[in-house]
């Protein structure tokens, strides 16, 4: 028989990797749908979720040094995935100021002839 503490543990750790793995399925779906997300934001991503599953693991079983390690993991995983997002907001942003840009230029232009 299972004491208590087993079991919890156990079950908290099921229940950590089945939301990563939930999650990790999900990314690609999200992206596909959005349709902009390049690979290395994926990858990025994807490297957040389970570096947080393998941190609260590690935890949940009582190895701290682990579980430090994969929270730096996890950190450095989300500050470039976030830096990736932020990029590709800043060139779809630049990309629409210049298209909106060069659309009223080219009406004032054509008003004029």
């Amino acid at each position: 028989m299972m004491n208590t503490r087993t079991r919890f543990t156990t079950l908290g750790m099921a229940t950590v990797i089945g939301i990563g793995s939930l999650a990790v399925v999900t990314t690609p779906v999200e992206a596909r749908r959005r349709g902009r997300a390049s690979g290395s934001e994926k990858a990025w991503r994807a490297g957040t979720y389970l570096g947080a599953a393998g941190t609260a693991a590690a935890l949940l079983t009582g190895k701290g040094t682990l579980g430090l390690i994969g929270a730096g993991a996890t950190a450095l995983s989300y500050s470039q995935w976030k830096k990736q997002v932020r990029r590709r907001h800043d060139r779809d942003t630049s990309y629409a100021s210049y298209r909106r840009y060069r659309n009223q230029h080219a009406r004032y232009r054509r008003s004029r002839r």
